[in-house]
């Protein structure tokens, strides 16, 4: 993979800035609509790279779907940091998450009114973002990795275990659906504020809990 990269440092000339073996490449975050930033992933945490598209880079794509990259379009230098960032905290806790293409978008007006949603409808899987908070970019992820991970016997645990009426049904409220509340379990597990402290009773332990069901082991937030 390095002397990949370094092709194409040879290749693409000013366009990128080139460094030394596991160091990475970096260059500035487009803005415009039209560009779009290819993304590594899973990344490993001492070696991000976030790579700007090139028109070669059609041609240098490779087809090992290890290797596909996750697409940023759009957004503002703070929400393309904040989704990165976000996509981090999934590799660094280990839990994988399909190839994405993310849609930024500077109001609610990109987002059918939202702050953000998550569609598997198309190839691949699409996550518009209309804000540069990190819950809510963390929240997204979560269907993401939900859809992309759990099974129909996982659902149905962690429906039950929540006492919530369904995983997704569209005639279920938004609150009472536990896609949205494992979304918003895996976003609360994955902020970086450490938990110092959790009373075995009580809403933080039943959240605690509930992430370790769907994943399998302890938020990272919570000192052992």
């Amino acid at each position: 993979m390095r002397s990949i990269a370094r092709i194409l440092c040879l290749i693409v000339g000013s366009l990128l800035l080139c460094q030394g073996p596991g160091a990475a490449t970096k260059t500035a975050w487009p803005i415009s609509d039209s560009s779009t930033t290819r993304i590594t992933y899973p990344m490993p945490a001492r070696d991000r790279a976030v790579i700007s598209e090139v028109s070669l880079q059609r041609d240098l794509t490779p087809t090992d779907p290890s290797t596909d990259r996750t697409t940023i379009t759009g957004g503002s230098d703070e929400q393309r940091a904040t989704v990165t960032w976000a996509l981090g905290r999934y590799a660094d806790a280990g839990l994988d998450l399909p190839v994405l293409h993310f849609d930024l978008h500077p109001d609610a007006s990109g987002c059918s009114g939202n702050r953000g949603y998550f569609s598997p409808s198309s190839t691949p899987w699409m996550v518009a973002i209309c804000t540069d908070e990190r819950f809510l970019v963390l929240h997204e992820l979560g269907h993401a990795w939900a859809e992309h991970t759990l099974s129909d016997a996982d659902r149905t645990a962690f429906v039950e275990f929540r006492g919530l009426e369904s995983w997704n049904d569209p005639e279920t409220s938004w609150r009472a659906r536990a896609s949205e509340d494992a979304a918003n379990t895996l976003a609360w597990g994955l902020l970086e504020t450490p938990i110092r402290h959790i009373s075995p009773t009580g809403s933080l332990a039943e959240r605690s809990q509930a992430f370790r069901l769907l994943t399998g082991f302890a938020s990272p937030r919570i000192s052992q």
